[in-house]
Parts: structure tokens; sequence; C-alpha cells
């Protein structure tokens, strides 16, 4: 089975917004889901009926002895613990499994009970974000294109490359040292845009009720730039052009009307500002001028 993408036989052990989507997208590609375990035996039954699944529930002893895939899509606090209790079983045919997790933090040690059972396991994390209000089409068209992290061992790698490519995703190797420094980019890449709009609806609400439509082709277009020429070409503004007298007076602007956004402000820029210094694009007098406006250092 190693390395190629023939019918998988899956169970998917957690049914919330990434073990849904997932189920979802391995039965859409060709798979067959013989079982969905949660620990919510009604969120359980309701993936297995959109699967059109006989087996669902909340016990891993139902785990079926034909699963060759199983997936663990439950929160990382109880991925060892899953895997401990699974391992324990009689009667599935642990040495012609394939197991994955699909936590961006832990990495294939985590399945350790399974793999002393002989079934070859590894960590499978899509890089995509999951909010619990997105609706199941709409969740299942974001997942084209999407990059797998995954950290495993070599017995493992060309069968989760296999898997990636039968998703309509990508492949990308994670060392397991670093895979909490990768979760880390996920996070930076994720959440903090996010925060980032947040500040924008903030500021939105005193000039236009809080719509952000007017700046959302600045925010996509400043995004592709940034993935397109790199981050330090990409970046614009007062910060790029070293304009400090401009920056005095957003912080007196913020210090006034939001003073909650005046840190991150300061810090956004301050970190730009590094950018700015590694590719030596900003001369050293303005550089420390908008550093000591920024720190609040500056007397004027």
């Amino acid at each position: 089975m190693a390395g190629n993408t023939r019918k998988l036989k899956v169970t998917i052990v957690g049914a919330g917004s990434v073990g849904t989507t997932l189920a979802r997208l391995l039965k859409s590609r060709g798979h067959s889901i013989v079982a969905v375990i949660s620990k919510n035996r009604k969120s359980a039954r309701t993936l297995a009926r959109l699967l059109h699944c006989r087996v669902a529930g909340d016990d891993v002893a139902s785990i079926p002895a034909e699963t060759s895939f199983l997936l663990i899509a439950a929160p990382e606090s109880a991925i060892e613990s899953i895997a401990g209790s699974i391992a324990s079983l009689s009667g599935l045919a642990f040495e012609r499994m394939f197991a994955a997790h699909t936590s961006g933090t832990l990495s294939s040690a985590a399945l350790s009970p399974l793999a002393g059972k002989g079934v070859r396991t590894f960590s499978f994390h899509p890089i995509q974000s999951f909010p619990r209000t997105m609706s199941a089409s709409t969740s299942l068209a974001s997942m084209r294109g999407v990059w797998y992290g995954f950290e495993g061992p070599g017995t493992t790698r060309s069968f989760a490359r296999a898997l990636s490519s039968s998703l309509g995703g990508k492949f990308l190797q994670v060392p397991k040292e670093k895979k909490i420094l990768y979760h880390l980019t996920c996070v930076f890449a994720s959440n903090y845009p996010v925060v980032i709009l947040g500040a924008v609806e903030r500021l939105a609400k005193q000039i236009s009720g809080g719509d952000v439509s007017p700046f959302r082709k600045l925010f996509d277009s400043s995004s592709e730039n940034a993935f397109r020429l790199g981050a330090s070409k990409a970046l614009t503004g007062p910060v790029a052009r070293g304009s400090s007298g401009i920056i005095h007076r957003h912080m007196a602007e913020l210090g006034s009307k939001e003073p909650e956004l005046l840190p991150v402000y300061s810090a956004l820029g301050l970190y730009a500002l590094e950018i700015l210094r590694e590719k030596g694009l900003l001369n050293e007098n303005d550089l420390r001028q908008i550093e000591s406006l920024l720190t609040g250092n500056d007397d004027r």
C-alpha cells in the first residue's frame, strides 16, 4: 500500500471541524469511510449519516477490522490517550494499518502506542483554517490546493505524499524537532492577519460604521504582493518611506481615539523596521528616528 493512492478504508476519530472536513474530502476523493468515532456520539452519528457510513459511536472498540487508515482528528490533549486505547484492542490488523493525527504541534511520537503494535504512524496537518461558523460546503471548497504538513518516519513518507496528492493537495515535510516552529508559522499566517483585520474593523467604525469592504482590495493586494515579491519589497507606508512625522501623528491619534491599538501599531512598526534594516532599505537616521517614536523615546 505504501506510496500509492488506491482506495483506503478510513476510520475517523473526531467529528469536529477538522475531522468532518477531512472525512468529507476523503469520501469525495474515492476513499471509503468505514467508521466515525467521536467523544460526542451525536456528532459521530450526524457525520456518519452524511457519509453513508454504517459504524458510528463514541467507543473505539467499534473500529472495524477492515480499517487500513486511521485518522485521529481529536483535540491534541486526547491524542495519545486515544492511541493507547486503540492499541489495546484485539482484532485489528495493526501491521497493515497506517495512522495519522492532525495536530500542528504534536509529533508522530504521540501515536507511539500504535507504532509499538506495528502501525505505521505519522502526523498529517492541513495548513488551513477551520472556523466553526463556516458551512460544510465552503470548508470543503477551501481545501483545494491545501498543503499538508507531514512529520514521521521514512516508512510513511511516500504514503503521506500520495495521500496529499489524492486529496488534491501538496506535501510539506516538517523535521520532528521543528514541529512547534512549524505551528508558530501557521499561527502567524492564520491567526494574526485576522487580528489585524479586527483592528481595521475597529478603526473603520469611526469612518464607515465598521464596514471593511472599502479596505478589502488593499488588504488582499498587500498580501498578494508580499507572497509574490517577498515582505521587504512589498512593504509600503510611512515606515517604509521613513515618514516619522506621519507616524507621530498616527500615534497621537491612536492615543486619543483607540489607545488599545497603540501598542499593536508600535510592535508591528518596530518589526517592519527590522525587515527594512535587514535589507538595507532605509537609512540609519530614519531608522533611529522611527525607532525612538515607536518605543516612546521621542522627545518631540
